[in-house]
């Protein structure tokens, strides 16, 4: 998808998302929030500081409050090439803790303790993944952790899902190998993979397994948390 693309669904970003994912019982919301949650508990466990944090490919903030609040940092990042967006993201969140950058201007200052990127690599084309993962790498200070999230080509519930959003519906996915291999060529140590979103809202009373099953590539999403060493 390209700029003008996300300009254009900026102003009604939720709500074509959650059309899209309806199915599962959950809105965005839901997804976002717990993403945030199982980062904040490894990052809790590992004892690493997230004074700076980047949210990159941020859209129009939808996971902002939940990383503000997850992770108390002096100052979020927000990075996205939709300057649209980024209208939106600032007027809903009007705070010097919160610095809103435009991609194409954005230059990396190994600041960040902390990166963030959520369903952002597979609208990125494959041959300009690698230029991508680099401003993350040269974004964040030594020992500063990269929390990578994709939708997982492995569950056939994602393909299913993604061709019901519009600004999905042709992306490149990305599978968890290649994002290692990906991660792994500019640098970074990759230190666990999980996959998350197993059960739909019907089968909630399954969710609590989730957490034993998070090693298996059955979840609608997984995370790949890297180190930048």
């Amino acid at each position: 998808m390209t700029k003008t693309e996300f300009d254009q669904v900026s102003e009604n970003y939720e709500n074509v998302l959650n059309r899209g994912i309806s199915l599962s019982g959950e809105n965005s919301n839901y997804f976002a929030s717990n993403r945030v949650a199982h980062m904040a508990k490894i990052h809790s466990d590992i004892h690493a500081k997230s004074e700076t944090i980047m949210d990159y490919g941020c859209g129009t903030g939808g996971s902002v409050t939940y990383l503000l609040d997850a992770f108390t940092p002096k100052k979020l990042i927000a990075v996205d090439i939709s300057e649209k967006s980024l209208g939106v993201l600032k007027a809903r969140h009007n705070t010097r803790q919160v610095i809103a950058k435009s991609l194409p201007s954005f230059k990396p200052e190994s600041n960040c303790d902390l990166c963030f990127c959520n369903g952002v690599f597979h609208h990125i084309l494959p041959k300009d993944r690698l230029q991508a993962a680099k401003i993350i790498y040269d974004s964040l200070q030594s020992g500063g952790y990269f929390y990578f999230w994709e939708n997982n080509p492995w569950n056939p519930a994602t393909h299913w899902v993604m061709s019901r959003v519009p600004f999905d519906r042709n992306a490149k996915k990305i599978f968890p190998h290649q994002a290692v291999n990906l991660l792994q060529k500019v640098g970074f140590k990759v230190k666990l993979i999980h996959y998350l979103f197993i059960f739909p809202k019907f089968l909630c009373l399954l969710r609590p397994m989730e957490k034993i099953l998070r090693k298996f590539p059955f979840g609608c999403q997984y995370l790949v948390l890297s180190q930048k060493i």
